[in-house]
């Protein structure tokens, strides 16, 4: 059964790259017919996405140039807002047109994961006939019709910002298949090393959503070393 997955986040620099990264580099691995996309990518260079560039080179993953732009459908130059990026570059995204793209290439695979640009609740697009229709990450994620993984940055303020997440994407009414946890600091003492375990078991007590992987803080980030942390969650995601 084909089956795809959008990567989510309370706010920007919460390593939703290495979530998607790892995911996909762990079903390539297990020789699975998998892709990664990043429909909306901000603060684009040279008309690629340094995120999905990033998350490609650590699957061992190349793509055909009419491939790659089907997985990311606008490319904003501005490192900013979606929103903003587009008003300043004169370039409006349609949204509904974003998510009826991303479906259908979805389909061509057996797993797809979609990274969001942003936090859950960055502006993509707005009416400008009434300034408080926003349309979000979360609006994009409902759109999408599929389960959403929940990013957090195994650190302090983890707690409060996966617990933000699951409440935002709850709110919208999206099923949340589980959370990844990544360390992107290094643990320096035991106290580190305490805080970042109790991050994990108070998160999943008080929100009830699995915890996918917990990945630890790596020295050499690539496909070898961060794969076997997402290989029981392939496993999971595949069964759902």
């Amino acid at each position: 059964m084909k089956k795809k997955f959008v990567i989510i986040a309370a706010d920007t620099d919460c390593a939703k790259t290495i979530t998607t990264a790892g995911l996909l580099a762990a079903a390539v691995n297990k020789k699975i017919d998998a892709i990664a996309s990043k429909p909306i990518q901000t603060g684009s260079q040279n008309g690629r996405s340094s995120d999905l560039d990033f998350i490609f080179n650590t699957a061992n993953l190349s793509v055909s140039p009419q491939t790659y732009e089907k997985l990311v459908l606008c490319k904003l130059k501005t490192p900013s807002s979606p929103l903003l990026a587009s008003q300043l570059e004169n370039s409006a995204i349609n949204l509904d047109e974003v998510v009826k793209k991303t479906v259908e290439t979805s389909n061509d695979y057996d797993l797809f994961f979609i990274e969001t640009a942003g936090g859950i609740y960055t502006p993509i697009t707005c009416d400008s006939s009434d300034l408080q229709k926003y349309k979000t990450n979360a609006d994009f994620a409902k759109k999408l019709e599929c389960p959403a993984i929940i990013s957090v940055p195994n650190r302090v303020g983890a707690i409060s910002l996966g617990v933000m997440a699951v409440n935002c994407a709850k709110n919208h009414g999206l099923q949340i298949a589980g959370a990844v946890f990544s360390q992107t600091l290094k643990p320096k003492n035991e106290s580190d090393f305490a805080i970042l375990k109790d991050n994990i078991v108070t998160f999943q007590q008080m929100t009830g959503v699995k915890v996918l992987s917990d990945v630890s803080f790596i020295e050499n980030l690539c496909g070898e070393t961060l794969s076997p942390f997402f290989d029981a969650a392939i496993d999971f995601l595949r069964d759902l």
